[in-house]
């Protein structure tokens, strides 16, 4: 899991916790997200770290 701390620094800058970048349509999103103020990117942190876990669907078995 992420710290809400993660969480606003990956919506300033894309950079995730293992060290890899956003990209693609969240790479979008961050372009974005990265011209917010700190404490508005510290309040939706808040936010999405206070959501409950949601699984993620069984992925597809790989053919052999």
């Amino acid at each position: 899991l992420w710290s809400e701390q993660d969480i606003a620094s990956f919506l300033g800058d894309g950079m995730m916790p293992s060290g890899d970048f956003a990209g693609g349509s969240m790479g979008e999103v961050i372009r974005n997200t990265s011209l917010l103020g700190a404490d508005d990117r510290a309040a939706m942190a808040a936010y999405i770290g206070s959501l409950p876990p949601r699984r993620r669907p069984p992925r597809p078995q790989k053919k052999k």
